[in-house]
């Protein structure tokens, strides 16, 4: 069985500058065939797996937010809740750092702060 690339990723949601993908290709193969055919190529070139060190803190917060992801239901929904707070407080208290990495890895992006442009050709 092939090892499933996951870890932290750049511009995984347009209107997320940073989320924990769980499956990087699996991703790749949703994109390729839900999203309209303008957007493809810009998502696949910006959708990126960070390649610096991010603080511990804020991995750790989003393997937990995606573990709780998994099991999202009724019974869930207060360990769902903490862990996304636990991990939005993560990202908050590491946003200089998370943007200035964004910056390195992701030069000329279309990332506005809310979300993620499609209107720039690359």
């Amino acid at each position: 069985m092939a090892k499933i690339k996951k870890g932290m990723c750049w511009h995984v949601w347009h209107n997320q500058l940073l989320s924990y993908c769980p499956d990087y290709d699996k991703r790749v193969r949703t994109i390729e065939a839900t999203k309209p055919v303008h957007e493809i190529k810009p998502r696949l070139a910006w959708m990126q797996m960070v390649k610096g060190k991010w603080p511990d803190e804020v991995v750790r917060m989003a393997e937990a937010h995606g573990k709780a992801c998994k099991v999202y239901d009724n019974k869930a929904w207060e360990v769902y809740d903490k862990a996304c707070e636990a991990y939005n407080q993560a990202m908050a208290d590491n946003k200089d750092a998370i943007e200035k990495l964004h910056a390195e890895e992701c030069p000329n992006c279309t990332w506005d702060g809310k979300t993620l442009h499609f209107w720039q050709n690359l």
